[in-house]
């Protein structure tokens, strides 16, 4: 999927500011293919329980890739090749910390691993490590420099940290390295339309879709780009053509359940928002557009629980502290509500709160 991507276009509407919760998904590429085993770094044994965890890891069967890669290691603690791979088994069933303790082995062993560099990076990226993948994509840079994939990778990074114009660089190289690479052109997308450059990012995101048809990314992105032009119609087809493709894609059931309050829909809203949170339950921008709409809907209760799940998740928010201050005042908590105001206004001095009445319902 930006598979790591994910600027914020929230669907947090904080007065005066309007924005929204709909997020594209950063197309990481997956460079984590188990390595294949050197005949001369192992013993008959050792060799055919590393060969059959390699099998397993491309069967779909990470934890017992990851119990065939542990005896590897017992039998043959000196093997970097095993430690990277029992890494991408583990990042596979999101262990990243365990993924990340073994390329930091894997590197041990071998300094010049381009792979255990890249995929330490892309770990490091899961777990909002942006600054360390960068570190590690320069490594296997350093090391391969024609590394198309690398460059995608960073260039995700540098966007999540708000380095448009590095990003953009790291994109086009990626692209001229391989020219077919639709994740490249998704993420390159992805930054026109947070720069605001929505001509080029649709033109992207369609080049993404002619060399991928079956990107589930690439629509769910088109779909954000659609929503940040106001054609909600056409954003909720590529959220609806996003979840056909990839029925677990938890991003776009958040987005298209955005796009249905939008239409008055709040009960679909609501159980695409479920959806979203089943298949990514650390998902911060579905539990606030959840707590939107039951607040909406006039369910105080349940947007409180919804947005103390998502400061949980995202502390310096501060359109989840107004709304939340604003169903605490409608729930006569006058203290509590105060209390996310002024948390508000200090997380964003420049931000004026015109009205604190509790709306309508």
């Amino acid at each position: 999927m930006i598979k790591p991507f994910r600027p914020l276009i929230s669907l947090l509407t904080l007065v005066p500011i309007l924005s929204f919760g709909i997020e594209p998904v950063k197309a990481q590429s997956p460079r984590s293919n188990p390595q294949p085993l050197l005949a001369q770094n192992s013993q008959n044994s050792v060799e055919v329980l590393f060969n059959q965890g390699v099998a397993k890891i491309k069967a779909g069967n990470f934890s017992a890739a990851i119990k065939d890669f542990t005896e590897v290691i017992r039998l043959n603690p000196n093997l970097p090749e095993a430690y990277n791979n029992r890494g991408n088994a583990r990042s596979k069933l999101g262990d990243n910390k365990g993924a990340i303790e073994d390329y930091n082995q894997a590197i041990n062993l071998n300094p010049k691993s381009e792979q255990a560099y890249y995929n330490r990076g892309k770990a490091r990226s899961e777990l909002g490590d942006n600054k360390g993948a960068i570190e590690d994509y320069n490594q296997a840079l350093n090391l391969n420099p024609n590394s198309a994939e690398a460059y995608n990778n960073r260039g995700i990074s540098r966007h999540e940290l708000k380095d448009h114009v590095g990003a953009m660089q790291d994109l086009n190289q990626a692209i001229r390295l391989n020219p077919k690479m639709a994740e490249a052109y998704s993420n390159r997308g992805n930054v026109r339309t947070t720069i605001g450059d929505t001509f080029g990012a649709f033109k992207d995101l369609n080049h993404a879709i002619g060399l991928d048809p079956n990107s589930a990314e690439a629509y769910n992105n088109r779909g954000v780009t659609y929503a940040r032009v106001g054609d909600y119609q056409k954003a909720f087809q590529d959220f609806n053509q996003a979840i056909g493709l990839d029925p677990q894609l938890g991003l776009a059931y958040n987005n298209r359940g955005v796009m249905r309050r939008e239409f008055g829909d709040h009960a679909g809203a609501i159980q695409d928002l479920n959806q979203a949170l089943r298949f990514d339950p650390k998902l911060a921008k579905a539990y606030n557009n959840r707590g939107d709409t039951h607040r909406e809907l006039g369910n105080h209760r349940e947007a409180i629980q919804d947005y103390d799940q998502a400061v949980r998740l995202i502390p310096d928010n501060p359109n989840i502290y107004y709304y939340r201050g604003v169903v605490r005042t409608q729930l006569g908590d006058f203290q509590g509500a105060i209390e996310d105001y002024h948390q508000a206004v200090t997380i964003d001095p420049k931000l004026f709160i015109l009205d604190t009445r509790p709306q309508p319902r």
